[in-house]
């Protein structure tokens, strides 16, 4: 539930066709789970998609680490900026939430088919692959955030390590090992897709939607962000890769998720791993288009 997230859901509510079933906010969320839960759905209000239910899930299994704290407060001042509170509610025609993601996943899954696109952390989707009571076979692909494969990672302190196989270990390893399709979002493709100011003034040059004038809105507090360097549009491309593949380039690698200490959540190639779809390459002007025909409404 940080800005890039928000912008991704930004763009899935705005591609034609895309349903959106449920949202799940990893309990190990930047800004706590429970305010993600009362940001999510004030985002969702904001975009016309208040009748989506979204619950928060179980905590992480031991062995991972904490967001950084300063991510919250920060935020938690962007979203106020926008009117969004960090309480939640039950604002008139929305969902009441559950508190259990795993269940609201499993009955999201029942409609089938569908696609998981998992931005953060992917402790709710290992649980929901560790509950019996649901057909796997109406879930066709997890696109998973999470990895850096042949790249350094972004962690401090773990210099091979990206942040959301940081957080959840064990459950990467989960998520990896399932018998599912699964595409690894890693930093690998990421890196392609560096948000800079020049970036920042393209995609919100034409706010001629609502959709389009939001993102312009949370896009123009990354500016400071943007010019330090080192953001990436890690969850936009990850929900992207879910409607629009061709936008990113995938190689075959079989995968393994290091639980030692000092590096657990590395994922390494290894020939005894787990054969999974990973991002190597994006295309940034490709990414830049389909991201502004999304939210202008230009879509196929």
């Amino acid at each position: 539930m940080l800005p890039d997230d928000w912008l991704a859901l930004i763009y899935l509510a705005s591609e034609p066709g895309v349903e959106i079933r449920a949202v799940t906010v990893d309990h190990g969320a930047a800004v706590g789970c429970e305010a993600g839960v009362a940001i999510a759905r004030d985002l969702l209000a904001s975009v016309g998609e208040s009748d989506v239910p979204v619950a928060c899930g179980p905590p992480a299994e031991a062995g991972g680490i904490a967001f950084p704290a300063e991510w919250a407060g920060e935020t938690l001042s962007v979203a106020a900026s926008l009117g969004w509170t960090a309480e939640d509610g039950d604002p008139a025609g929305t969902p009441t939430n559950s508190g259990d993601a795993v269940a609201l996943l499993r009955a999201a899954v029942g409609d089938g088919p569908i696609t998981i696109v998992s931005l953060g952390p992917p402790t709710n989707v290992a649980r929901l692959l560790e509950d019996p009571t649901w057909d796997r076979s109406k879930v066709d692909r997890i696109i998973q955030m999470a990895g850096a494969v042949d790249t350094p990672g972004n962690v401090e302190g773990l210099p091979s390590v990206e942040w959301n196989a940081a957080v959840d270990p064990t459950a990467l390893a989960t998520v990896l090992a399932s018998d599912l399709d699964v595409v690894l979002v890693s930093l690998d493709g990421t890196n392609d897709v560096p948000v800079r100011t020049a970036d920042i003034n393209r995609m919100s040059a034409d706010q001629s939607t609502p959709a389009a004038s939001l993102a312009a809105r949370i896009l123009d507090t990354q500016r400071e962000f943007a010019k330090a360097g080192g953001r990436y549009a890690w969850d936009v491309l990850t929900a992207m890769t879910a409607r629009q593949p061709d936008v990113v380039r995938l190689e075959s690698i079989p995968v393994r998720v290091s639980l030692d200490s000092g590096e657990s959540g590395r994922t390494i190639r290894d020939p005894a791993g787990h054969q999974v779809r990973v991002t190597v390459k994006a295309d940034a002007a490709g990414f830049e288009r389909i991201f502004l025909d999304a939210l202008l409404g230009r879509g196929p």
